[in-house]
């Protein structure tokens, strides 16, 4: 699997024609994200899936690449987010970090804030938030803890760290 650019998959997609017909009927739609799926390596799974939001609909639609440069649609979905959140724009010269670039860096943040952890798979999703364009990468651990990492899509500067646990640690009481 060759994994496109963010750019290069957005401009394919732009120009397929299931993707035209789907935009002549939501406008108002804009791009809210991209999700990469990625291994305990920080290795690609498959491409880019591309988010598109309607803010006619509040929803999000996703596009998914094929073989050919072609695409499939999967039916528009709610939002994941705080009630009080917007589904900001994602602008396609936000983002300037390389994967090459961003894949050691993350890497080495994971080691730097989460020594102990053993990862397993994760994904990375590329967002706005707060008008802050990030690579947001969260991942499992071998504990079932999720770990994730914010970084700052321009400057490649750590935005935030958490560990987000998933299982109640307390002991359960005896009767």
């Amino acid at each position: 699997m060759t994994l496109q650019s963010p750019q290069q998959i957005i401009t394919l997609l732009e120009q397929n024609e299931l993707f035209q017909k789907w935009f002549f009927q939501h406008p108002q739609a804009y791009l809210s994200h991209l999700f990469l799926p990625i291994n305990e390596q920080i290795a690609p799974l498959s491409d880019w899936e591309l988010g598109y939001f309607d803010p006619t609909s509040q929803k999000i639609t996703v596009f998914v690449p094929l073989e050919n440069n072609d695409f499939e649609i999967k039916p528009a979905d709610d939002v994941f987010k705080q009630e009080t959140s917007t589904v900001e724009t994602l602008a396609i010269n936000t983002f300037n970090l390389t994967l090459d670039v961003l894949f050691p860096l993350i890497a080495e943040k994971l080691k730097t804030y989460f020594p102990k952890e053993q990862i397993g798979n994760g994904f990375l999703i590329i967002q706005t938030l707060n008008n802050i364009t990030l690579y947001n990468v969260t991942f499992i651990t071998r504990s079932i803890q999720f770990i994730n990492l914010k970084i700052n899509a321009q400057t490649g500067v750590l935005e935030s760290h958490q560990t987000i646990e998933l299982l109640d640690k307390k002991q359960p009481s005896a009767n």
